[in-house]
């Protein structure tokens, strides 16, 4: 190992973390993530074979310290579903092509339904406001996270689907409490 114990050196990086500039604060992201394991980004090859290794050489650091950030305030699993992909991976996968977010290693798709989805849309929201410097970390709690979902609209349906042209897209936004729904809110769906 070279460099002090690491691999190899990096421009903004050690060992432990990687540094980025966020308004004049150093936000930390730190190497390995705290919840993931890097095998779950990993891509498949045009068989469909995992390509081992290829989520933790393909995978932005911040991108996934964010996830990171987002399973501790969810308090529970998070399923990646896709990571990283190759571009001939992508290919078949994807109507992008070659090119599209997840062959850039910024974009991971979770496994999420219902109140689970809700969640996690409230918690992504959260994280950025984090990184951006308009909450402090110890506001990233599964607690926190509670009271803005139970203080937020709590139906949210999307139709986005690209069958349907833009002037029939839309976002349902209601406030309903679980008696009036049959026990279905919080809830994000899509038509």
């Amino acid at each position: 190992m070279a460099h002090g114990g690491c691999a190899a050196p990096h421009h903004g990086r050690d060992c432990g973390q990687v540094r980025l500039l966020f308004h004049n604060k150093i936000r930390m992201y730190p190497m390995t993530p705290r919840h993931f394991n890097w095998s779950e980004f990993d891509s498949k090859d045009a068989q469909r074979q995992r390509i081992p290794g290829s989520g933790e050489r393909m995978m932005n650091r911040p991108f996934v310290g964010d996830l990171d950030l987002v399973r501790q305030l969810m308090g529970q699993p998070l399923t990646v579903t896709s990571g990283y992909r190759t571009p001939a991976y992508n290919r078949i996968v994807s109507s992008t092509g070659e090119a599209g977010p997840h062959t850039t290693g910024k974009a991971a798709d979770l496994a999420a339904a219902g109140q689970h989805a809700f969640r996690l849309v409230v918690a992504t929201v959260l994280v950025k406001a984090y990184r951006a410097g308009v909450l402090a970390e110890v506001d990233l709690t599964p607690a926190t996270l509670d009271r803005v979902v139970q203080e937020s609209f709590q139906g949210i349906g999307l139709q986005q689907a690209s069958k349907v042209p833009h002037t029939g897209r839309f976002v349902h936004l209601d406030t309903c409490t679980p008696s009036e729904t049959n026990g279905l809110r919080p809830w994000l769906w899509s038509y």
